[in-house]
């Protein structure tokens, strides 16, 4: 079956921050990161406003199947770390995170010192799949879509897994482990960074 992509722009602020809401509202580091699920459902919204108004604002390309069923965010590696947060982040983030705003930073903190220290890579900052197509193919179709224009521009993709199985996924996607597990805080579930090497286009 193919999977029709397209891009999302500045309009579509609102439903992607409601997609990427959904898809991460549970697992492990979502768990740690605001233990209480109605407290979560409300911290969401906000947070995952941040990341994708300044994603459309131009920081980052988002491939969608449609904007209200899967998106990857992916970014470019300039000087070796990618633009993911607006200039005025910290004070946004503890607006939107509350008393949660530690685990947030702590989990920032621990990501940007394992951003490869090398040039002209993307970044795959995140992919989102709601919750009622998950496992559908949605998320390994927008990555394939991807990786073939990287093939062809000769450019290296980097991500910071956050569960054993999608580090799972991503190895049958050609990802490799790049380097030690990541632990932002005692008790944080651990993160698995990855490196996918550009491929043979031809």
């Amino acid at each position: 079956m193919t999977v029709p992509i397209g891009s999302a722009g500045p309009g579509d602020a609102d439903r992607l921050t409601r997609l990427l809401s959904e898809a991460f509202l549970h697992g492990d580091l979502a768990d740690w990161l605001v233990p209480d699920l109605a407290q979560r459902r409300e911290i969401y919204p906000r947070y995952w406003a941040i990341v994708a108004r300044h994603a459309l604002a131009g920081a980052a390309t988002v491939d969608v199947t449609d904007v209200d069923s899967a998106a990857a965010l992916w970014y470019p590696g300039r000087d070796g770390e990618p633009d993911l947060v607006p200039a005025d982040y910290p004070a946004r983030l503890a607006a939107a995170c509350g008393r949660y705003v530690g685990r947030f930073t702590a989990l920032d903190e621990a990501m940007h010192d394992r951003y490869p220290d090398r040039p002209g890579y993307a970044y795959l900052g995140f992919v989102g799949v709601t919750p009622a197509r998950q496992r559908s193919g949605l998320g390994a179709a927008l990555l394939a879509h991807r990786h073939r224009r990287l093939d062809r521009a000769g450019t290296a993709a980097f991500l910071i897994a956050s569960s054993a199985d999608s580090a799972r996924l991503y190895r049958r996607l050609g990802y490799r482990p790049c380097g030690a597990d990541i632990r932002p805080a005692a008790g944080a579930p651990a993160l698995y960074p990855m490196l996918r090497e550009t491929r043979d286009a031809g």
